[in-house]
């Protein structure tokens, strides 16, 4: 009669391979599952101060009734924000979408003054943009009424 341990033995190894497979599997679920809960909460981030920047721009363009640059100068005064020469609201965060120097940001926060095309009529594009691929993360439009000169 022949032994039955190499019949065993192959019986385990084969429950071990399945058993690595499945591992492995669950795995790269984690890996993603991790990947995709990150971009999410900077997703959430990025909308909370996009639109925190945005209805700062909004308050200030009803306070000030003025054009898109005067509106955006004030906002980033408000705001704590810089205005950079072209006359867009800027602000850089970290990974994280903490506040942070330019030398240290992954993202950054803009507000740009567009024409309007309408006499009265002023509106803002206010976005956050990845600094290393120039990636949109979130993006909103801002309109406020202007004074029509007389």
């Amino acid at each position: 009669m022949r032994s039955k341990a190499p019949l065993a033995l192959m019986e385990q190894a084969v429950m071990i391979l399945v058993f690595a497979l499945a591992a492995a599997v669950c795995m790269r679920v984690f890996v993603w599952s991790d990947r995709t809960s990150k971009r999410s909460e900077a997703l959430d981030r990025a909308v909370v101060e996009v639109q925190n920047a945005a209805e700062t721009v909004k308050y200030e363009g009803r306070r000030t009734g003025g054009d898109a640059a005067s509106v955006l100068a004030a906002a980033a005064e408000a705001a704590g924000l810089e205005k950079n020469a072209a006359g867009a609201l800027t602000g850089f965060y970290n990974g994280n979408l903490e506040p942070c120097g330019a030398d240290g940001a992954a993202w950054v926060l803009r507000a740009e003054g567009q024409e309007s095309g309408v006499p009265g009529l002023a509106w803002a594009r206010v976005y956050m943009e990845d600094i290393s691929g120039g990636d949109i993360l979130f993006e909103v439009t801002v309109a406020w009424q202007t004074e029509v000169g007389a």
